[in-house]
C-alpha cells in the first residue's frame, strides 16, 4: 500500500526473551517514531502510550532512544510493554535505556524480545530486520513522528504488506519529522487523532475476525 518494493516476511523460527510473554495475548499496538522527536512528538507518544496501555493494550516498540523509549517506558508504567531489540538479549542496546530494559525484563508486565544470538552486538543491518519483526507481531502500527528516511517507514511498509493496519499522526507540514507520517497518510494510512481511533479499529478487526 505504501511502497512498491516487495518486502520479505521475516521467517521467524524463535525469539529469545526476558520477561513475561503472556502479555502478547493482549491487543498489541506498536508505537514508533523518530529518535529525535520534537516536543509535540514526545507529548503525543506519552499520551497515546498511556491511554492505550490503560485501555488494556500491550505497547510494542523497538527500545531505541526517542519515541520508542517513551512508548516502552509509559507502556510499562501504565500497563504492559514489549520491546523488540536489534541486538541479543545479553547485549541490550542502547545502553542509555539499560535501566528501562532491566525494569521491563524483571516485571510481569514487561517483555524484551530478540531474534538474534544472545550476545549479538547491535549491527546496523539488524535494525531493518527488527523493524519487520515489530510489523509482523503488532495488531496495529502507529507512527507518531517520522522523517521520510526514518526506519519507522520500513515498519509501516512491512505492516501494510503483512495485512496489518497502519496509522499515523498528522503534524506540521514544515517539520521534517512530520513528513514521513504525512506521506503515509497520503498513501492510505489511517489518520489518527486520538487513542479512540486506534481502539475502534482494533475492536472492528476483532469483530471481523469473529465473523469470519
Amino acid at each position: 500500500m505504501y511502497s512498491t518494493k516487495k518486502l520479505q516476511h521475516p521467517s521467524l523460527l524463535a525469539f529469545q526473551y526476558l520477561g513475561n510473554p503472556k502479555i502478547l495475548s493482549k491487543p498489541i499496538v506498536a508505537i514508533i517514531g523518530s529518535r529525535k522527536p520534537t516536543y509535540y512528538g514526545r507529548q503525543q507518544a506519552l499520551y497515546f502510550s498511556k491511554e492505550l496501555a490503560l485501555a488494556g493494550c500491550t505497547i510494542l516498540s523497538g527500545g531505541a532512544i526517542g519515541i520508542d523509549a517513551i512508548a516502552n517506558a509509559v507502556g510499562y508504567e501504565y500497563g504492559s510493554t514489549c520491546a523488540i531489540i536489534g541486538s541479543g538479549i545479553r547485549h541490550l542496546y542502547p545502553s542509555s535505556n539499560l535501566c528501562l530494559f532491566q525494569k521491563i525484563s524483571n516485571s510481569t508486565n514487561g517483555l524484551i524480545m530478540s531474534e538474534f544470538n544472545s550476545f549479538e552486538k547491535p549491527q546496523k543491518w539488524n535494525f531493518p530486520r527488527r523493524n519487520l519483526s515489530i510489523a509482523a507481531i503488532a495488531h496495529f502500527v502507529l507512527v507518531i513522528e517520522a522523517a521520510v528516511t526514518s526506519g519507522s517507514l520500513i515498519t509501516a511498509n512491512a505492516a501494510a504488506e503483512f495485512g496489518i493496519d497502519v496509522g499515523a499522526l498528522p503534524g506540521a507540514v514544515n517539520q521534517a519529522n512530520s513528513l514521513g507520517a504525512i506521506e503515509l497518510i497520503k498513501n492510505g494510512a489511517f489518520c489518527i487523532q486520538s487513542p479512540r481511533d486506534v481502539l475502534e479499529r482494533i475492536s472492528f478487526l476483532k469483530q471481523y475476525k469473529t465473523l469470519i
